[in-house]
């Protein structure tokens, strides 16, 4: 009898173990898909708001954290080739926006803080100069030529043509699991 118990209890705890396991390995795979899901909507409206004002707003990552490749390998079973596919592409498509957007950020900062160097070498030159020459140089006109900036090709070309997956087939069963209706 004692072996009997000794058998029944160790199965048990095997079963017991087992379930635990797979029970968290299903959460996690669940909070992924969730995590994932929140970051495609959140990118997909950063590019959405580009398509409406065909501008980026420096303070917004399109990419905040990349979920999709630490959890990849809970979906590989689940997402056909070409959803896995689609959803990568947005990953890093938005990534390469963000560099894009990160580069811009620091030449414009470059940029302003050479105006400001360029403006306070401008003051001290006309403050160590007479009278008369000071009052020659306030006559002259200052000419500013706008250029295109050229990145607005690279963003339009990426963002207005990206094609939303969020409300697709694509992520119909990553909501499934997520249980997210």
């Amino acid at each position: 009898m004692s072996d009997w118990f000794t058998g029944s209890a160790t199965l048990v705890t095997a079963v017991v173990a087992i379930s635990l396991y797979y029970l968290e390995k299903w959460s996690k795979k669940k909070n992924a898909a969730r995590i994932i899901l929140q970051e495609i909507r959140r990118a997909e409206d950063i590019i959405s708001s580009y398509k409406e004002f065909k501008q980026y707003r420096f303070t917004k990552k399109i990419i905040a954290t990349n979920s999709w490749g630490a959890n990849i390998h809970y979906f590989v079973t689940d997402l056909s080739q070409d959803s896995r596919d689609r959803i990568s592409d947005l990953y890093s498509t938005g990534a390469y926006l963000d560099s894009l957007i990160s580069s811009i950020a620091d030449y414009n900062f470059k940029k302003g803080t050479e105006v400001v160097d360029t403006i306070q070498q401008q003051l001290q030159v006309q403050t160590q100069q007479p009278a008369t020459a000071q009052q020659n140089n306030g006559s002259a006109q200052i000419v500013q030529v706008q250029i295109p900036a050229p990145w607005k090709d690279i963003f339009d070309d990426i963002s207005l043509n990206y094609e939303p997956i969020y409300n697709t087939t694509v992520c119909q069963k990553l909501k499934h699991i997520a249980q997210i209706k």
